[in-house]
């Protein structure tokens, strides 16, 4: 009884091992822009809120 409870445990350990390792040959999408130039983007964006009256957030990223 013993014997199949270890096979059962080790072969789901091996599944999810393996389908892991599947999922993180996966290409993942291009989020941020990765030729984007990031100091005139946030001098434009500065300049913009100036003139509004607002406030600037940035949201930092890459593409890990």
């Amino acid at each position: 009884m013993m014997q199949i409870f270890m096979k059962t445990i080790l072969l789901c350990i091996l599944l999810f091992f393996s389908v892991t390792a599947i999922y993180a040959q996966e290409e993942k999408p291009q989020i941020y822009n990765p030729s984007a130039d990031a100091k005139v983007e946030i001098q434009k964006a500065v300049a913009q809120a100036k003139l509004e009256g607002k406030h600037v957030l940035l949201q930092v990223g890459g593409n890990w």
